[in-house]
């Protein structure tokens, strides 16, 4: 009666329990729900520096440790358990919060090692579930639907009168390029890459090879089984993955100028508020200075993107 760990740094073999998908759910998805919901709410400025090149900084870090599980397998010693608690602290950056500190939970064993990583990309996706979901709200809140404006009478007053005190000026698209930033380099680029990772096993004194599934080695790599996790990971990148990432790169280009004039003014002002995000202090053109702002952006998430696939190769 075990079963792979669904919820750690490596995925042991350990005891399963039916209560363990209560305390999986608590752990995977409370702290992305609490820190979504902050960020919704408060809109904090994380896509550019300085706050921008820390959140990289942690992201990177963390799938570095998440690969070398040395310090994990040790006796839990005074330096073990600091390392965890600062992992911990950084890991609140890329909504893997009690990954490190988090017991090991098999849900079943009937849930075999292969299908771990189809687990952690709908964990990765959950935040931008909430904040369609909170659009969804907001256009049903404009439109007038009775449900929707019966409840946001409750604590509308509240709210208002605090956000107000906040940042009047910051908008739902800064929340949306935040989560953007905060899911994309440890968790999203990661277990996409996973699918895709195999391991070689030489048999019979090196004469024979084969090529496996890296998460789980009795899968051979290209099997059906592994074929639907790839396809699943190809979906996720190109609905979720690829699009605020082509954004970035294709707003600064004439392309994007050729398609802007079949894009409606409502969008091409949040497309533009978007990549305004991610600019920060780069060169905007003034002062006799080159526009380089909007390059930048595109051109900095290519190279965070290569960092994060570098350390899994």
């Amino acid at each position: 009666d075990t079963g792979p760990s669904v919820y750690s740094v490596g995925v042991e073999c350990v005891s399963c329990s039916p209560t363990n998908i209560v305390y999986y759910i608590l752990l995977q998805y409370l702290p992305s729900t609490l820190i979504s919901l902050l960020v919704i709410i408060f809109r904090p400025s994380i896509t550019s520096a300085p706050m921008g090149n820390y959140v990289l900084f942690c992201n990177l870090s963390l799938i570095y440790f998440r690969l070398d599980l040395w310090i994990f397998v040790k006796p839990h010693d005074a330096i073990t358990n600091a390392a965890k608690a600062a992992l911990t602290v950084s890991a609140v950056w890329s909504f893997d919060a009690l990954l490190f500190i988090s017991p090991h939970l098999c849900i079943s064993h009937h849930i075999e090692e292969f299908y771990t990583p189809f687990l952690e990309i709908v964990a990765t996706v959950y935040p931008f579930v909430l904040l369609l979901l909170t659009y969804a709200v907001i256009e049903m809140y404009r439109k007038n639907f009775g449900p929707v404006v019966y409840l946001w009478r409750w604590f509308s007053r509240v709210y208002v009168q605090f956000y107000r005190a906040w940042d009047p000026r910051s908008s739902l698209i800064q929340s949306f390029a935040s989560l953007f930033y905060l899911s994309y380099y440890a968790r999203l680029s990661y277990v996409i890459w996973q699918a895709f990772e195999w391991t070689n096993v030489r048999q019979n004194k090196g004469k024979e090879r084969k090529r496996l599934q890296h998460i789980d080695p009795n899968v051979p790599y290209g099997s059906n089984k592994h074929v639907l996790l790839m396809a699943f990971s190809v979906a996720v990148a190109v609905f979720v993955f690829l699009p605020p990432l082509l954004i970035l790169v294709v707003y600064p280009t004439s392309l994007y100028r050729k398609i802007s004039h079949w894009i409606s003014p409502k969008w091409r002002l949040r497309i533009k508020t978007y990549v305004e995000t991610f600019n920060g202090c780069f060169k905007d053109g003034t002062n006799g200075t080159l526009d380089y702002h909007h390059c930048v952006a595109g051109d900095y998430f290519f190279l965070a993107l290569f960092s994060a696939c570098y350390f899994p190769c």
